[in-house]
């Protein structure tokens, strides 16, 4: 493999990383791994997030080297490190996304962010473009050095930095295993792992993924029926391709006869799109508090159509909610549609 140029450009609030070279032999491996954000040094300093030392431990509910992890509570806080170790051709660093669409809607987003790597050396010293949400993904969790301008000495063989962090909250009493995957999925070209000559490596890099197992021993049941009586868009047809939006109305209300005259909950409206590949959009609403029949409340939420594989789209809208006894409530319905 020839040597590369590095080409650092703009677009917006977007950075893109793009190595100009044939296809790269070298690879790195990216790690999903939960953990304890709350440690602290003898001095009481948060040693995971100090600028100068990413030294975070493994939440100890974790196993599998930290990429499982399983808890019970109502409701709790749980982070994932975003890590990436450099194969034999070391590494420039990069930019990833983490996928959180297996988790919805039982868990939501509270924060997440990019680091540096300047401890034990000045690896990775830049982050390059914003992190932002774009659901169900998190784009451009980013660290970089870039030895070849002086801005860090990047990673040698073998040595791991921080890319990140996302931190999710569990919202209620489920028993589910969902999967957090992680990859270079990012629009517009954002995402890419470096080898120190510039050279795209994403290809041959290993994405490994996270799990959590979300626990109850006796999941308390919904005392009564949501039903969504009310799914529709605009049009027969759906419109698919970049900067394609349709407009979604979803309402839902707790079924006559399931629950006595006066009761109510607040819930949150969830509605994905997604087509044959699988999910491409989410957006959500909160609180929509839902009675007892009648004709329902609900939202207009407005849901990206970036693609249309296999000739459909579909739109998922889900209301849950804990009634006041714990019980998580959920109701959902499907709407297809066929693509222009």
């Amino acid at each position: 493999m020839g040597r590369v140029l590095l080409a650092v450009a703009a677009l917006g609030s977007a950075v893109v990383l793009v190595g100009f070279a044939g296809e790269a032999s070298a690879s790195a491996t990216v790690d999903l791994i939960w953990i304890d954000v709350s440690a602290t040094d003898v001095m009481g300093n948060p040693i995971c997030l100090l600028p100068t030392n990413r030294n975070c431990p493994v939440d100890p509910r974790a196993s599998s080297g930290g990429a499982d992890i399983a808890i019970d509570a109502v409701s709790e806080n749980i982070t994932l490190g975003v890590i990436l170790t450099a194969g034999p051709s070391g590494s420039m660093g990069g930019g990833v996304s983490v996928n959180y669409g297996d988790a919805l809607p039982k868990f939501s987003v509270v924060d997440f962010q990019s680091f540096t790597s300047t401890f034990p050396r000045v690896y990775l010293p830049l982050n390059l473009g914003s992190t932002t949400d774009r659901p169900p993904y998190i784009d451009n969790i980013n660290s970089a050095g870039v030895p070849q301008l002086g801005n860090g000495l990047g990673l040698p063989p073998g040595a791991s930095a921080y890319l990140g962090t996302v931190s999710f909250q569990k919202d209620f009493f489920v028993n589910t295993t969902s999967e957090i995957g992680v990859g270079t999925d990012g629009p517009n070209g954002t995402d890419a792992i470096l080898d120190l000559s510039g050279a795209n490596i994403s290809a041959t890099t290993t994405f490994n993924s996270a799990r959590v197992f979300n626990l109850h021993d006796d999941p308390p049941f919904c005392g009564f029926l949501i039903e969504v009586n009310a799914l529709r868009t605009s049009g027969k047809r759906i419109s698919a391709g970049p900067n394609q939006f349709t407009d979604v109305t979803a309402k839902a209300r707790i079924a006559k006869g399931t629950a006595v005259s006066g009761t109510t909950i607040a819930t949150t409206l969830t509605i994905q799109a997604q087509d044959a590949t699988g999910i491409m959009s989410v957006n959500s609403s909160y609180p929509i508090t839902l009675g007892v029949g009648k004709g329902g409340k609900g939202d207009k939420l407005s849901l990206a159509n970036p693609r249309c594989d296999g000739g459909f789209i579909e739109f998922v809208a889900t209301f849950s909610g804990q009634d006041s006894g714990g019980g998580l409530c959920e109701g959902a319905r499907t709407l297809r549609k066929e693509c222009k």
